[in-house]
């Protein structure tokens, strides 16, 4: 049972914490090192931040690009990589796995 005022549980060890709305329901996973996270069979953080753009891009017309990472919106979907814009060939950081209306 989470406590009245969780709003994130964090388990470094494996790289993922946990986003919960109101009633304790997940609504959001970011994972980081050292989790592993494969999509389309794809090991998504042995992608430089460049090249999940390119990936996500092939499958969902409506990126949302900002300075620190990437969008997708139909897949529910986030990259991160702070220097996204200057440096986008640096490896993607953290990724998030979020439900429809997350960012509402």
């Amino acid at each position: 049972m989470f406590g009245e005022n969780s709003s994130t549980d964090g388990y470094d060890e494996l790289g993922i914490s946990l986003d919960y709305d109101s009633k304790d329901g997940v609504i959001a996973l970011v994972f980081y090192e050292p989790a592993q996270v494969v999509f389309k069979e794809i090991d998504l953080f042995k992608l430089s931040a460049s090249e999940a753009y390119k990936l996500m891009a092939s499958l969902d017309k409506d990126i949302a690009v900002d300075g620190d990472g990437l969008t997708s919106f139909k897949f529910g979907i986030g990259f991160y990589e702070p220097n996204y814009e200057e440096e986008p060939f640096l490896p993607v950081e953290a990724i998030i796995i979020f439900i429809e209306g997350y960012y509402d």
